[in-house]
C-alpha cells in the first residue's frame, strides 16, 4: 500500500483549523482502550493540538500519560447537547478545529448537528463505543474498524497498537525488583475474587519476599469490613489514592500489578507494567481484555473457588521466575 503523507498544517485550514477535539465520557477502562486512537490522531497530526474532552480527572491522567492538552467536559460544553448556546471558549477550540472525534453521542443527533454547526469545514467522526455485550473481537478492533476509512487514522492508531504491544506507553514505570501492586477492587462486586484471596496472596508474596503494595479506593474502603483492612494492613502497605493521577503516582516503580476487570488494571497495562488480571463469569477477556505487552489474563468459572495456589502459578508463568 502507498505510505500516507501526512497532511500540511496549510491543508487543515492553518492556524484557522488546527484543533483535534476527542470527546469522551466513560469511565476509565473504557477511556485507557480508546488511547491507541487519541494517541495515533496525536502521531499522525502532529502539526496540529490534540485535545481530550474529558472529565477532569481522566484528562489530567491523559496529560500525564499521552502528553495532550485536555479540557475538562463539565466547563462550558452542554451546550452541545442542546439548543442553550456554548459557551464562548468550548466554542472558540470547534471554531478551529480540524477534526472532531466523539464517543459521547449518536450520529445524526443534535450533539452532532451542534458541532456541524460550529465547526463547519471540520472532519467529523461519530464513534460508537464498544457495547458491554460485544462479542467475536476486542473493543479496540471494534474502533479501529469505526475509522478504517481514514487511513491517516487508522494508520497512525495501528502504530501505536504495535509500540504498546512493544514496550507500552511508559516502559519507565516498570521496575523488575519493585513491589507488587494489587488492586482489590472494582466497580462491581461480582467481578471481585473474595477479599480472603487477596490477603492469603498478599501474606504468600511477602513470605517469597517479596514487597506489597495494596490499593484501596474510596469504594473498596466502603465495602471491606475493619477486620479486613487490618489483616491487609498486616501484610502490605496500603494506599488510598485521592485521584488517578495519584493512581498513576502509586504505579511508579512497580514489579507486577494483579487486578481485576477494572480501569487500574486496563492503565497498569497499557503503560508498561507487567500485569495479571483475574476474569470471573462476568467479564470476557476477548472483548475487554488488558493489552500491554506483558498481559496475562486468568479467567475463571468461579472466582470464589480461584484459589491462591492457581494464582501464584500463574503468576510464575508471567514472570518467568516469579514467585515459588
Amino acid at each position: 500500500m502507498a505510505k500516507q503523507r501526512l497532511p500540511k498544517l496549510a491543508e487543515l485550514g492553518g492556524s484557522a483549523a488546527r484543533n483535534v477535539l476527542f470527546f469522551h465520557h466513560g469511565g476509565l477502562g473504557d477511556f485507557v482502550l480508546t488511547w491507541p486512537l487519541l494517541l495515533g490522531a496525536a502521531r499522525v497530526l502532529a502539526q496540529s493540538r490534540v485535545i481530550a474532552v474529558v472529565g477532569e480527572d481522566r484528562g489530567k491522567l491523559a496529560e500525564q500519560v499521552l502528553r495532550v492538552e485536555y479540557r475538562d467536559v463539565e466547563a462550558g460544553w452542554s451546550g452541545l447537547f442542546g439548543n442553550a448556546k456554548l459557551a464562548d471558549r468550548p466554542a472558540k477550540l470547534l471554531s478551529k478545529a480540524s477534526h472532531v472525534i466523539s464517543l459521547v453521542a449518536e450520529a445524526g443527533s443534535a450533539w452532532e448537528s451542534q458541532v456541524r454547526k460550529h465547526a463547519p469545514e471540520a472532519e467529523v467522526l461519530m464513534l460508537t463505543p464498544p457495547p458491554r455485550g460485544l462479542a467475536g473481537e476486542h473493543a479496540i478492533d471494534h474502533l479501529l474498524g469505526q475509522i478504517a476509512e481514514h487511513p491517516l487514522l487508522h494508520g497512525g492508531a495501528m502504530g501505536i497498537m504495535e509500540s504498546i504491544g512493544r514496550t507500552g506507553l511508559m516502559p519507565r514505570l516498570f521496575d523488575k525488583p519493585g513491589p507488587v501492586v494489587l488492586h482489590v477492587g472494582s466497580g462491581s462486586p461480582a467481578k471481585n475474587w473474595p477479599i480472603a484471596g487477596w490477603i492469603d496472596l498478599a501474606n504468600h508474596l511477602r513470605g517469597a519476599g517479596r514487597r506489597v503494595k495494596v490499593i484501596a479506593g474510596e469504594a473498596e474502603r466502603e465495602r471491606l469490613s475493619a477486620d479486613e483492612l487490618a489483616s491487609l494492613g498486616e501484610v502490605s502497605d496500603v494506599q488510598t489514592p485521592r485521584d488517578l493521577s495519584e493512581l498513576l503516582f502509586l504505579l511508579r516503580g512497580a514489579g507486577l500489578f494483579i487486578g481485576h476487570d477494572t480501569g487500574p488494571t486496563h492503565l497498569a497495562a497499557m503503560c508498561g507494567l507487567p500485569t495479571h488480571a483475574l476474569f470471573g463469569p462476568k467479564s470476557d477477556p476477548q472483548a475487554f481484555g488488558p493489552v500491554g505487552p506483558r498481559v496475562q489474563v486468568q479467567h475463571v468459572e468461579d472466582l470464589e473457588a480461584l484459589t491462591v495456589d492457581a494464582v501464584v502459578a500463574s503468576l510464575a508463568e508471567l514472570e518467568g521466575d516469579g514467585p515459588e
